[in-house]
């Protein structure tokens, strides 16, 4: 989802919604859980655990899988120091560049104004923009001071 990000943010409501989630128009729901360091992955097969340290699979035979040709592959991360440096002399694009960046942090700020707002919000990730909320989409921009603009 580097191009994209989530059509809803869902507030907790201590009955069917346990913690802050997001809601991409793919179906996929990403939650905020604050019990582990790292990212969590459940699908129908089973659980991948990632963190900076390790990544560990449930069942173990997952991560023992080899990686089929039309399959999904990540760039090795050898540090977003070294990657940028690497990518300084190879001029290929680093493994998270600034519009990755951006989309990655933007989900961060949805989910801080949500529960800033007090409520959920439903997002344009084209347009950048929340969807049918004039007190949301104040957020995304402030005024300048002259002769400052964009």
């Amino acid at each position: 989802m580097d191009e994209s990000g989530p059509s809803e943010i869902v507030l907790p409501d201590g009955k069917d919604v346990k913690m802050l989630t997001w809601k991409y128009p793919n179906g996929v729901l990403v939650h905020h859980d604050t019990s582990f360091n790292g990212v969590k992955f459940n699908g129908t097969d089973g659980k991948i655990f990632v963190c900076r340290e390790r990544l560990t699979t449930e069942p173990e035979e997952i991560a023992k899988q080899p990686i089929g040709p039309n399959d999904i592959q990540l760039m090795k991360n050898t540090g977003h120091h070294r990657n940028w440096l690497d990518c300084i002399k190879t001029r290929r694009r680093p493994n998270a560049d600034v519009a990755i960046s951006h989309r990655s942090v933007s989900v961060c700020h949805l989910g801080n104004l949500a529960l800033w707002l007090g409520r959920p919000l439903k997002w344009d990730a084209a347009a950048e923009d929340f969807i049918g909320d004039a007190e949301a989409s104040r957020w995304l921009d402030r005024p300048r001071r002259a002769p400052w603009s964009l």
